[in-house]
């Protein structure tokens, strides 16, 4: 008896409203890109992302995935869906004007990549591929891999990338992060020519650039490695568990290392007073004091200050100047805001110290350090720039 598979319809009906949401903003975006009449999707699950293809008017679409998949769970028609291990070649005797393969490869054996790899450029030569990076996390992950993975296999086949989707969706709330994070564009280096708004895009594609984490991915992920990180921490030192301000929970509001601290913060006026609240379009500094306890290489300080929902109206961070940093046990750091135009309402003032590069979190305080706005008149939106009206009669 064959062991049950974990893609069962649960399974499917978890992910379906988030890949239908985030279908129907991309789809749109790759019938503009590539203006393909067929499709095929290698791992297409229940058939979510085909069936907005067809919303579209793409009528000639095929799904290919394993038998695990009923009819019955299926969101296009039966006739539409391939059974297949996808752990073994395929040899279908078409191809198609676009490929899809999204969020699959990392479910098959690394041993099986290159055959899968090899299926996806014999169906057609534009293949819009993404696959989970190392530590994403998810249902039976057995290959996760980053970008540059993946475009060694399609290079030894002659293809190439072109990074022309995630920056349209990169902040889009209605696409899930995963493919925000991991779409590409593949095809034939060759062919290039056929297709003159992909080769338009390419010289935005840079290489060095393909392998990034999405900020809500990452911020998803914080929990568990400061719980992994706290208890390295506490085996090798346990006197660093502790900071000055008693306002911060390690694993509620505080993540990271510590090994840079971030030991108090103040906000000052322009008379150099502790506040909590300032007027509009008024000046504001915020002073972090930390504490290293040894010699730390170009750290990068960061400040945000978001919403009580979370928004982020201003990010800040000390790698966007020219400020080179060597810390060595105590010291200070300002940043100065001339005007703050914010509107009316209550915020949070986030800070953060990180490894050079954001290659790690040495600490990060999120919403610990209350800043109320007052305004003589209440705005709508974010910000409340110096602004006026006037108004001219013009002769009839």
């Amino acid at each position: 008896m064959s062991s049950p598979t974990p893609y069962n319809q649960e399974f499917f009906t978890e992910l379906q409203a988030g890949s239908l949401q985030s279908a129907r903003e991309i789809v749109p975006l790759l019938l503009d890109l590539i203006q393909p009449q067929t499709v095929v999707d290698v791992g297409c699950g229940d058939g979510t992302w085909l069936s907005v293809f067809a919303e579209n008017g793409i009528t000639e679409y095929l799904g290919i995935d394993g038998d695990y998949l009923k009819p019955e769970m299926l969101q296009i028609s039966p006739e539409k869906f391939l059974a297949k291990d996808l752990k073994q070649p395929l040899h279908l005797d078409k191809t198609f004007d676009l490929v899809l393969s999204l969020e699959v490869a990392e479910h098959l054996p690394e041993s099986d990549a290159e055959i899968f790899i090899d299926s996806l450029t014999k169906l057609g030569e534009i293949i819009v591929f993404s696959a989970a990076i190392p530590y994403q996390g998810g249902t039976e992950h057995l290959n996760e891999q980053w970008a540059d993975y993946w475009l060694k296999l399609f290079q030894q086949r002659g293809f190439q990338v072109i990074d022309c989707l995630r920056r349209k969706i990169w902040d889009n709330p209605r696409i899930e992060p995963w493919y925000a994070q991991n779409l590409l564009v593949f095809l034939p280096g060759n062919s290039l020519s056929q297709y003159p708004r992909l080769a338009a895009e390419i010289k935005d594609t840079s290489l060095a650039q393909l392998s990034i984490v999405h900020p809500q991915i990452y911020l998803s992920k914080i929990p568990q490695i400061d719980k992994d990180t706290q208890q390295q921490i506490k085996e090798q030192n346990p006197a660093v568990t502790t900071t000055e301000i008693s306002e911060l929970s390690i694993g509620k509001n505080r993540f990271g290392s510590l090994k840079l601290e971030i030991i108090e913060v103040n906000l000052l006026n322009l008379a150099g007073e502790l506040v909590t609240a300032i007027d509009c379009g008024t000046f504001l500094a915020i002073i972090l004091e930390y504490r290293a306890n040894e010699e730390i290489n170009n750290p990068i300080f960061g400040v945000k200050i978001s919403r009580v929902d979370g928004l982020v109206c201003y990010d800040t961070h000390t790698s966007a100047t020219e400020l080179s940093l060597q810390i060595a046990r105590k010291g200070r750091i300002k940043l100065y805001l001339e005007r703050l135009d914010l509107n009316a309402g209550q915020y949070y003032i986030d800070v953060g110290a990180y490894e050079q590069n954001w290659a790690s979190t040495y600490d990060y305080h999120w919403q610990v350090y209350p800043l109320s706005i007052r305004a003589a008149k209440e705005e709508k939106g974010i910000i409340c720039p110096p602004h006026h009206w006037t108004v001219e009669e013009t002769a009839r």
